[in-house]
């Protein structure tokens, strides 16, 4: 083991990628990170066999005990400086969408003006067209002779890009200069929110978003609140109109009952003529079960509640009993 910390014996070697055709070229191989979501760092590298009119870049997926021998996708633009670096290759990565796959960056120097073109990573298939093509400002300034993935310089997020043009004359002379492209995550609903984002399509739900009584995980944050939860199953929630939400018949839509509760949740209990006796509108004598939660102050409903109702419960039918007739 040397000091490096990398094996020198060839049983450290875990994989060897090999051209398939002669004077292939198959070199300049950079790691991309994890272009395809699977949990494993990619490879790229760039190609030329002679039988093909311009050279490519071709993309190796990462595995257990190492990298893929066949490529996953062969990325292309149909220019002969394709990946063509200043000094080795212009291949690069970095997340510039905020989705979480890595995205692949691949310089097209001149010709008169350069490009670089930007591969979205993404599960399988890959698309083999470029997501965004760079163009230079310029002319003949070698543009796309360096590219850089780069971590999040502006703080939002996302990943950035760094191109080189090392012949611009701006300053001076083949003085060159180094463009910084700005990732941007991909935003549907303009919230702000990338990878993130619970509900991408609505832009009132995203991470930190204030809660509301809808019944939905506003705030992204994996939990509902439990006033929003319906946990009696009559379709209306605690944090709106139902007023006992582990009672199904008691709700804004429920019918008055004469039981000495608010059944319709509106403030009133046993209003109107639910109680008439007869039709005398003189309100009849509560039920045994209704007595019984007025004695206890409790409700027949929960584990707790029931034992101390059905114990006033109890009570109310023996005390009935023990009065006199009317």
């Amino acid at each position: 083991m040397n000091g490096a910390g990398i094996g020198e014996a060839p049983s450290a070697l875990l994989a060897q990628i090999v051209g398939t055709s002669p004077s292939e070229l198959l070199g300049g191989g950079t790691g991309v990170g994890d272009v395809d979501g699977d949990g494993y760092d990619d490879l790229a590298a760039w190609s030329w066999p002679p039988s093909e009119p311009t050279p490519a870049v071709l993309l190796f997926r990462g595995r257990p005990g190492g990298i893929a021998a066949s490529p996953a996708v062969r990325w292309t633009d149909g220019a002969p400086t394709f990946g063509t670096g200043i000094t080795g290759y212009a291949l690069s990565a970095a997340d510039l969408d905020g989705d979480g796959y890595s995205d692949v960056i691949v310089g097209t120097p001149p010709g008169s003006v350069g490009q670089a073109r930007v591969f979205r990573g993404g599960p399988l298939p890959l698309a083999t067209a470029p997501a965004r093509t760079l163009v230079s400002p310029g002319v003949d300034d070698g543009y796309g002779y360096a590219v850089r993935g780069l971590g999040d310089v502006s703080g939002d997020g996302v990943g950035d890009l760094l191109v080189g043009a090392p012949w611009d004359d701006t300053a001076a002379e083949n003085a060159g200069v180094a463009y910084l492209y700005l990732g941007a995550c991909d935003d549907p609903d303009g919230d702000g929110a990338c990878s993130d984002d619970c509900a991408p399509d609505d832009p009132d739900r995203y991470p930190g978003a204030p809660e509301r009584c809808n019944g939905l995980d506003d705030d992204c944050d994996g939990v509902l609140p439990e006033a929003e939860q319906d946990l009696d199953g009559d379709g209306e929630l605690a944090c709106a109109t139902d007023c006992d939400d582990e009672d199904a018949g008691r709700g804004a839509s429920a019918p008055e009952r004469c039981d000495g509760l608010d059944d319709d949740c509106d403030g009133e209990v046993d209003e109107g003529d639910v109680c008439a006796a007869g039709g005398s509108g003189a309100p009849a004598a509560p039920g045994p079960e209704a007595e019984a939660e007025a004695t206890c102050g409790c409700r027949s409903t929960g584990p707790a509640g029931a034992l101390a109702w059905l114990g006033a419960l109890g009570g109310t039918l023996r005390s009935r009993r023990a009065r006199p007739a009317a």
